[in-house]
This record gives C-alpha cells, structure tokens and sequence, in this order.
C-alpha cells in the first residue's frame, strides 16, 4: 500500500491533457528517449492573459511627465464635454469603498512623428484621493515662499538697480499655485542724536528694499482641482474596421491588465525561482518556457471557473466559506489541500471521501472524481 499526497496536481494535470500539452511537445520535439519530452514537460509544469484586439496593438497610460499629456487633459477641462461611462467594477461596492465612475472624452497626440488616440479618463475615486494632495500641496508652496519672502524683504541694498535685481529674482521665485506682488521702496536712515531747534534731522544714509506680497493663483488652482482625477489613456486601436473600439473599450482592457501584472508574482515565485541554477543562455531559454506554460494552464483553470460561474449564475465557495463570484486557481488549489490516494497495487482510492466544496470546484472544472484518480480520463472537454 502507498499513500500520496496530490493536492489539486491531479486537477493541473487533467488540463494539461484537455489542452494536449503533451501530444503538442512530442510532435515539436521528437525523440527516442524511454521517457517522451511531452510527459517531462507536463511532469515540470504539474508540480510546480493581456486581452489583445489585433496584431500589435496597445492600450496604456500615457504618463504626465509627458507635455502631451497635461495638453489634452487642460483641454478636456476647458472644454467640459464628457460621455459618462458609469461604473465598470465587477466586485460588489461597501460604504466604505464605493464603485469609481468613470466620464471620458478622446483626444489625439502626436508622440515621436506617430499620431495616437489619447482617451481622456476623469475617475471619481482618482478625483477623492487627488483632491485631498492639492490643499498639502498650496501649503506647502505657501511655507516655502513665505520663508523666502521674510528673508528678502529684510535686505538692504545701497543701490536701487541692485534692489530691482532682487525684485525680479524674487519674482520669479513664484510657483504655480502663488504668485508674487513686488515693488522697491526707498528708505532712510537718521543719524544718531536730536537735531538744533529749527533743523531738520541730519541723514546718515538711504538705501532701498524689496516690498514682496505672496498671493494664490486662483484660476491655476481652480484648474488643478478640476484636473484631479484625469488620466489619459494612449492607443493605436482603430475608432472604426472591424477591429475598432470605443473608449470605455480600451478603459475595460486596460483595467483588465491586473490579471497580467498578478501573473508576474507567479512566475517570480521564489519557491520555485530561486531553487534553479542554470549556466546555459539555451537552459534559462527552456524553464522561461516551461513557467509560461505552467502559468497558461493555471490561467486555463481559472478561466473555466469564472465562466461557470457566469454561464450558470452561480456562486462559488470563497475564502472564510464565503460565496464568491470571482474564484481564482489559487483559491481551487487551497481547496484541495492535503488530499491524498491511496494505491493498491493496481488499484487506486481516494483516502477521505472528497468534500462538498471541493465536488462543486470539480463540477465547475467540468471534471469528476475519477479525473482525482486518473488524470488522463477523458473529460467533457477532451
């Protein structure tokens, strides 16, 4: 008698079968070896999707370091003509993390001799966290100015062409929230002692200083505040063909790219990363293959869960035995943790009776229990 621990590796590998990942490396790989290429590449990605709508097309953020950037935003602004997209969040809103709605209105920026669509975004949850940086951003131009202004306006300058220097230099000293009001005064200092009864008191000298007063830029201000929350989306996806798209459709893809960055932890793992020491350029070549495909049939797997749960409008158990609409492969492989089988020579059980929630994971993959015993049973996908 043996007993294995298998976990959900029973379930992977019954995938890899449904999408033939073996018959697929055999055939690119022949060989003469006892044991074929295609079952020791299964064996490797056993244990251990960006949306695109045409060849070489993209949707992303176009940064505000970029002037094109700011351009078409102020332009936005100025113009307050916005098609409401509404929300697009798939995950149920609380009162303390309300759905972000989203208006947008499209642009067009040149970037190195290249035209693009440049999808203006305005976000009520970017609007809420933006708007609270502005009022520490005006103090803190505010502070900044006001320490130089008590430093200027103290100086005393014998020469009033040497006074109106340092009011320019202090003038454009100004930020983009404050501006700065300034004039040179003349002054004069009295010599010591009273003067004789009918003089005038004797002048020991004059010299000039700088009168600087500090105000608020309103109207960039306003702008600003009105800015808040805007981001701009860049692509070359056609507006019209039949590859075309609106702009809530690049705004749904593009906040579709979190499944694509979450994947990235996964092929960083260091459980499995950092227990490989490869020499050959060619050795490194060939696991950077085997993780993608390990990450295709995780991805596989979750892909099947989500559409049964969209096609049959049903709830799936979540993490804490809560119901949830949004499984992923990881929380089907916590679901089958510690499940083990016991074999009998040639016979093969299951040592606990499966439970409950894990029949209906299996019923969603479309698998049944023998999928647990043998993996390559054939499946309702193949």
């Amino acid at each position: 008698m043996k007993i294995t621990r298998i976990n959900h590796l029973s379930i992977v590998a019954a995938f890899c079968r449904r999408i033939g990942l073996m018959e697929t490396i055999n055939r690119i790989v022949p060989t003469q070896m006892d044991v074929d290429v295609g079952t020791i590449v299964q064996a490797m990605v056993t244990e251990d999707n960006l949306r695109t709508i045409g060849e070489n097309v993209f949707v992303t953020r176009l940064p505000f370091s970029y002037n094109e950037a700011s351009r078409v935003v102020a332009e936005s602004v100025k113009e307050d003509c916005w098609e409401h997209v509404g929300t697009i969040s798939e995950t149920p809103s609380t009162n303390k993390r309300p759905p972000a709605h989203y208006r947008l209105t499209e642009k067009s920026v040149t970037l190195y001799g290249q035209q693009y669509r440049a999808v203006v975004m305005h976000s009520s949850a970017h609007d809420k966290r933006r708007q609270k940086r502005i009022e520490p951003e005006i103090q803190k131009s505010e502070t900044t100015l006001r320490k130089l202004l008590a430093d200027e306006t103290t100086r005393e300058y014998l020469c009033r062409a040497d006074a109106e220097q340092a009011a320019l230099r202090v003038r454009e000293s100004a930020t983009q929230l404050h501006y700065i009001e300034t004039s040179v005064g003349e002054k004069i200092r009295y010599a010591r002692g009273r003067p004789k009864k009918g003089q005038s008191r004797d002048i020991a000298a004059e010299y000039y200083v700088v009168d600087a007063k500090m105000q608020p830029n309103l109207k960039h201000i306003e702008q600003k505040r009105k800015e808040a929350g805007c981001f701009v989306l860049l692509s070359n996806v056609p507006r019209e063909g039949n590859t075309a798209q609106t702009g809530a459709d690049l705004l749904r893809a593009y906040k579709e790219q979190y499944g694509i960055e979450r994947n990235f932890s996964f092929l960083k793992d260091p459980l499995i990363v950092n227990d490989m020491f490869l020499k050959k350029p060619e050795r490194i070549e060939v696991l950077g293959a085997i993780l993608l495909m390990a990450l295709l049939v995780w991805n596989r797997i979750e892909h099947v869960l989500r559409q049964h749960v969209l096609e049959n409008d049903v709830d799936l158990p979540g993490w804490d035995n809560k119901k949830t609409r949004r499984p992923t492969a990881f929380m089907m492989s916590t679901m089958f943790s510690g499940l083990q089988i016991v074999r009998f020579g040639a016979t093969c059980r299951l040592a606990m009776p499966l439970t409950d929630v894990q029949c209906q994971y299996l019923q969603a993959l479309s698998l049944k229990r023998q999928h647990i015993l043998s993996p390559s049973t054939p499946s309702r996908y193949g």
